[in-house]
C-alpha cells in the first residue's frame, strides 16, 4: 500500500525529474477518476498502442497522465479493419479505445491507409468521387443512408458510429453520455508521399467525404484536415491548394471548407513550430476562416542516446535533424511557447515511448542500428525493439521539460502573446494569464550570457527542468539572469550563419502582476515579432516591432511546509506535528519518516497537522512533510531533508 501510495503521489508532483515513476509492477486499476492534470491543452502520441494492452499499459498510461497529458493520437488503419469487402473487424481498436477512457485520455484519432481492394491506380480510393447518400447526392439529410458504392465514406461512416458517443462502444462499455470519441482525422501527412500518393484533388475529395459520411454518423463530432508535414510551404502548399480546389464548391463555405480542425507537424527546429503556424493562419484567413489549428505531432529524436546512433559524437552527419538529450529538453519547452503564442489549440508531442523508433528490429547499441529515439521514455526491457537500454524504462530529461509545460500552459487564457527575438540572442516569449505574467526565456548564443530586464514585482519565481524551482529577486528594479548557451550549429545540412533551431537550457519565469501593468521594452535593437507569410523552408528573419504584451490565471505559488520541533528523546508512542501556509489553502499533506540512516518512506497522506506514531525504542526517527494546494502546487522541499527527529526511548 505504501508504495503504491508513493507513486500515486509522486505523479502530482511538477518540474521535479525524480518525479516520474519507473515503477515496472503497476497493478491493473481504473485511471479516470486520480487527480492527475489530463490538461485539455496537452496531448502525447502512441501513448498506448494495440500492441501494448498487456502488463506494460497500465505503465504508459501512468506516466503519459504524470505528464499531463489529456490527450493521445491514434491511427485506425483502414487497411487492418476491412481485410475483405463489407467486413470490418473492430476487436482489437475496441481494447484500446476503451483502455484510453478508461484512463480519462481523449483519443485524437486518424482514418487512413487504403486497402489494396479499393486502391486506385492513380493512388487514391476507388469509388471515393461516388455520392455520398445513397439518393445519388452529396446533400446531407434526415433518414438518408451511406453510398455502398463509395467505400471510403462507408468505412469513415462506420468508424465513427462504432466509436461516437453513445455509439457500439460506449453501449458495449456502459459509458456515460459524452464518453467516446469525437475528433476524427482524415489521413496522415497526406503532402507526404510515404502516406498518400493520390495527390491533392484526389485527397481533398477523400477530406469532403470523410467530413459528410462523420457529421452524418455524429453531427458533434470534429473533422481535421489531415496533419500536414509541412515540408516547405513556399514550393508545394498542400493546404492552401486544397482550399483552392474546395472554393468552387457550393458547400464549401457553410461547412468551413469541409474542416472543423487543421492538423499540422513541425519537428527539429523550434522557431519554425511558430512560423509554420502562423503561415496556416493567413492562409486560412484568405479565405476567411479562423479554423483551430492542432500541433498534433512536434518533437525531436536524439542522437546521444540509445537507440539514437550514439556513434554520432564523431560523426556530424549521423546526428542530421537530431538532438542531444539536454537540446530535446529545450526544444520540448521552446516549440511549445512558440506554438502557443502562435495560437496552437493543443500540442501533442511525439512520442511518448520510442517504440520501435522507425526502424523496427531489436538492436543492441553495438551494432550501430540507430533507430529515432523521440520518446519522453527509454524503452522497458520487455519490449521487442530496441529494448538493450542499460537503463531501461526511465525518463529522458525532456519528459520533465514537458511536465514543467503542462503546468504553466495547460489551462488558462493563451490568447494573446508576445515574442520578442533580441538582437544579444535572448528569446522571450510573454504570456499573461489572469493575474500573472509567464516570460519563457532562453539565449541562442554558443556563450554564457546574463541578460536584465525590467522587474513587475518584488520576487518572481523560475521553474528548470534541471531541479528544484527557485526565486528571483530583482536589483534596482530589474531582473538578471544568465542563460546557459545553445549548441553550436553543427549540423552539416543547415547552412553557415542560420539561426541555431534549439536554444540553450530553458527558464520560465512567473510573475504575480495585474492586467493593467504593461513591459516599457527599452530603446536600442528591440525584439521583432514573428512573420506571419514569411518564407517558412528558410526560416528568414525579419517583421515589424511588436511591443504588445500578452495578457497571464492559474495559481503556481507553492504551499511552504514545517514540522514542530519533538523532543530529543520520545517514548515508543509519541505525537508528531506538522504545518503549511499558502495564499490558496492547503488540500492535503504527506507525511514522511526515516528511520536511522534508512530510506525516506511515506508514512501518512492526510488533511490533518498532526498524528500519534509508534516508534522501536533504539532507534531515530527524522520526519518531513509536504503538501499541496488547491492549485496543484507542491511544496519545493522535494529534496528530502529532516524538519524535525527524535530518538525513542
Amino acid at each position: 500500500m505504501r508504495r503504491f501510495l508513493l507513486f500515486l503521489l509522486l505523479s502530482n508532483l511538477i518540474f521535479m525529474h525524480t518525479s516520474i515513476s519507473t515503477a515496472q509492477d503497476v497493478q491493473p486499476l481504473d485511471l479516470s477518476q486520480q487527480s492527475f492534470l489530463r490538461s485539455d491543452r496537452i496531448g502525447i502520441t502512441f501513448v498506448a498502442h494495440i500492441g501494448s494492452l498487456g502488463n506494460d499499459a497500465q505503465t504508459r498510461y501512468r506516466r503519459a497522465l504524470e505528464l499531463g497529458a489529456g490527450w493521445t493520437r491514434y491511427p485506425i488503419y483502414w487497411s487492418d479493419v476491412e481485410r475483405t469487402p463489407n467486413s470490418y473487424t473492430w476487436e482489437p481498436h475496441d481494447r484500446l479505445f476503451a483502455a484510453n477512457r478508461r484512463a480519462g485520455l481523449e483519443t485524437n484519432a486518424i482514418l487512413m491507409n487504403t486497402p489494396g481492394m479499393y486502391r486506385a491506380g492513380d493512388g487514391g480510393i476507388t469509388g471515393v468521387f461516388e455520392p455520398v447518400f445513397s439518393d445519388g447526392t452529396d446533400t446531407p439529410g434526415a433518414g438518408k443512408t451511406i453510398n455502398p458504392n463509395n467505400p471510403w465514406a462507408e468505412y469513415v461512416f462506420a468508424a465513427v458510429n462504432r466509436y461516437k458517443p453513445g455509439g457500439t462502444l460506449s453501449q458495449q462499455e456502459g459509458w456515460t453520455v459524452g464518453e467516446g470519441i469525437r475528433v476524427w482525422e482524415m489521413w496522415n501527412e497526406p503532402d507526404l508521399g510515404l502516406f498518400w500518393s493520390g495527390g491533392k484533388v484526389n485527397y481533398a475529395r477523400l477530406q469532403k467525404v470523410g467530413y459528410l459520411a462523420t457529421k452524418h454518423a455524429d453531427p458533434g463530432a470534429r473533422v481535421m484536415f489531415g496533419g500536414l508535414a509541412y515540408g516547405n510551404p513556399d514550393t508545394d502548399d498542400w493546404l492552401a491548394d486544397v482550399l483552392r480546389i474546395h472554393d468552387g464548391d457550393p458547400g464549401a463555405r457553410a461547412t468551413g471548407y469541409y474542416m472543423d480542425i487543421v492538423g499540422l507537424h513541425s519537428y527539429n527546429d523550434a522557431r519554425r513550430t511558430g512560423l509554420v503556424i502562423n503561415r496556416v493562419k493567413d492562409t486560412l484567413a484568405g479565405y476567411g476562416l479562423a479554423t483551430p489549428i492542432w500541433l498534433n505531432e512536434f518533437g525531436v529524436p536524439v542522437w546521444d542516446d540509445y537507440p539514437g546512433p550514439i556513434w554520432a559524437a564523431n560523426e556530424p552527419g549521423s546526428r542530421t535533424l537530431r538532438a542531444t538529450q539536454e537540446q530535446q529538453a529545450a526544444y520540448a519547452v521552446q516549440a511549445s511557447a512558440y506554438a502557443f503564442a502562435a495560437g496552437a489549440e493543443k500540442i501533442f508531442w511525439h512520442q511518448l515511448y520510442d517504440d520501435c523508433g522507425n526502424s523496427p528490429g531489436n538492436h543492441s547499441p553495438d551494432e550501430r542500428r540507430g533507430g529515432d529515439a523521440f520518446g519522453f521514455f527509454r524503452n522497458p526491457a520487455d519490449m521487442t525493439c530496441y529494448s538493450q537500454h542499460p537503463n531501461p524504462g526511465t525518463p529522458r530529461l525532456s519528459a520533465t521539460a514537458y511536465q514543467m509545460v503542462s503546468r504553466v500552459f495547460g489551462s488558462g487564457d493563451l490568447s494573446e502573446s508576445q515574442v520578442s527575438r533580441n538582437a544579444d540572442g535572448s528569446v522571450f516569449i510573454r504570456f499573461q494569464k489572469a493575474e500573472e505574467r509567464i516570460t519563457v526565456m532562453w539565449s541562442e548564443r554558443t556563450e554564457e550570457q546574463t541578460i536584465s530586464f525590467p522587474a513587475l514585482t518584488q520576487s518572481a519565481q523560475v521553474f528548470t527542468y534541471r531541479g528544484a524551482p527557485f526565486q528571483l529577486t530583482p536589483s534596482e528594479g530589474r531582473y538578471s539572469v544568465t542563460l546557459p548557451p545553445a549548441r553550436p550549429n553543427d549540423d552539416p545540412q543547415r547552412p553557415p550563419g542560420t539561426s541555431i533551431p534549439i536554444g540553450g537550457t530553458t527558464y520560465v519565469m512567473v510573475e504575480g502582476v495585474t492586467p493593467a501593468q504593461t513591459l516599457v521594452l527599452e530603446a536600442g535593437p528591440g525584439p521583432t515579432r514573428e512573420p506571419r507569410s514569411s518564407q517558412i523552408g528558410s526560416v528568414l528573419e525579419g517583421g515589424p516591432t511588436d511591443t504588445t504584451l500578452a495578457p497571464i490565471s492559474d495559481d503556481l505559488t507553492p504551499p511552504v511546509t514545517d514540522m514542530v520541533d519533538l523532543p530529543e528523546t520520545s517514548p515508543v508512542a509519541f505525537n508528531v506535528r506538522w504545518t503549511g501556509a499558502d495564499n490558496v489553502g492547503i488540500e492535503r499533506y504527506l507525511v514522511w519518516v526515516r528511520i536511522n540512516d534508512g530510506e525516506w518512506q511515506p508514512w501518512l497522506e492526510t488533511t490533518r497537522t498532526d498524528s500519534d506514531y509508534v516508534g522501536v525504542p533504539g532507534n531515530v526517527y527524522a520526519f518531513a512533510v509536504w503538501a499541496v494546494d488547491a492549485a496543484g502546487n507542491w511544496s519545493l522541499n522535494t529534496d528530502l531533508q529532516p524538519q524535525t527527529f527524535t530518538v525513542v526511548q
